[in-house]
């Protein structure tokens, strides 16, 4: 994943000191899951109501997707914290 490797090495690159680094992508996966048992019980009728069933299936597909790759290691969040070197 880009969070120890590519992003990191692009500030770096770009004139950026590293000061702070947080893998927060745990908690991505742990949201996702959450976020998907709401879309499919309390938003459901709501979503529904307001865009259709087509849209719907749509939503719950893509979370589905999302919170997959987030437990995979796929796809993740952190938090970089940086300063522009040489000024």
């Amino acid at each position: 994943m880009l969070f120890r490797s590519g992003y990191p090495r692009l500030l770096e690159e770009n004139g950026w000191e590293m000061t702070a680094a947080d893998d927060l992508s745990r908690d991505f996966a742990e949201q996702f899951t959450m976020y998907r048992s709401r879309i499919q019980g309390e938003l459901r009728p709501e979503i529904i109501r307001q865009f259709g069933d087509s849209f719907f299936s749509a939503v719950e597909d893509g979370i589905a997707l999302w919170e997959n790759a987030a437990h995979e290691g796929i796809v993740g969040r952190g938090r970089w914290v940086a300063r522009k070197t040489g000024t």
